[in-house]
């Protein structure tokens, strides 16, 4: 019984505590295991801090140093000063005969949820992040509002409802798919230059995609004429749809 009693209590036999031979070699087989797995993460957390250091380089670097109220501000200005250029050099014929009031709603709307969404970009990196909630409210507004409005009725009657230079072809809306695309696209760049954070995550990369194609909803209330609700859906509210095949093309070859 007490020879039972003391192997119960015997500590159990850890590799190479014995001392034989198998024991030795399991035991610098560990380590060596150990030593590359260190080695190998070593590497990796190296790899990624220099890639940190060479995107952090040029003006990419400068503008995300800049304070969040300047970075929104630099935003705010590329948006007017494309608004101004249409308005200059491409705005639509019928800009004085368009009902006021729905232009002005339509161009608050828009503006407002890029807003929303530049914010979500540039906010500080301690502040909190918001709830999923806010979020999803966010990303649904920005992507269901351009079809809000391009479901409208005409903001025309009589003789104004089909003017003869609107032009209601597929060709026309492409023509407007593509400046939508071309006037957003910029946007998309300027918020990955502009915030600290980082684009790579699913969330912040669509809505910087959604924030450049409510601008080119901007651009395209301030330039097209033609009010059918098919042009407007299939020319202004699909926006989104090429801006965000464009970035993933771009992200791909990237990688």
């Amino acid at each position: 019984m007490v020879m039972d009693q003391d192997k119960s209590h015997r500590s159990p036999v850890t590799p190479g505590a014995a001392g034989g031979p198998e024991g030795e070699t399991l035991a610098r087989l560990l380590a060596r295991v150990r030593e590359q797995t260190a080695g190998t993460e070593v590497s990796r957390l190296k790899g990624d801090l220099d890639a940190r250091l060479k995107a952090e380089r040029g003006l990419a670097s400068r503008l995300r140093s800049l304070a969040t109220g300047k970075r929104l501000g630099l935003l705010v200005l590329a948006l007017l000063a494309l608004s101004v250029f249409v308005l200059l050099f491409m705005r639509r014929p019928d800009f004085g005969r368009y009902p006021l009031g729905r232009m002005a709603a339509a161009l608050a709307a828009f503006a407002a949820a890029a807003a929303a969404l530049f914010l979500y970009g540039l906010r500080p990196l301690y502040k909190p992040e918001p709830s999923r909630t806010a979020l999803f409210l966010v990303a649904v507004v920005a992507v269901f509002m351009p079809w809000l409005f391009a479901l409208l009725p005409h903001a025309y009657t009589g003789e104004w409802l089909v003017p003869a230079f609107h032009d209601h072809t597929p060709k026309a809306a492409l023509a407007c798919l593509i400046f939508g695309t071309v006037s957003g696209l910029p946007f998309v760049w300027l918020l990955w230059a502009l915030e600290r954070g980082s684009l790579g995550s699913a969330r912040r990369s669509f809505f910087a995609v959604a924030a450049a194609a409510l601008v080119g909803n901007i651009a395209l209330q301030l330039h097209c004429p033609v009010p059918d609700p098919f042009h407007l859906a299939l020319g202004h509210a699909s926006v989104l749809l090429p801006l965000l095949g464009v970035y993933i093309l771009l992200r791909r070859r990237q990688n």
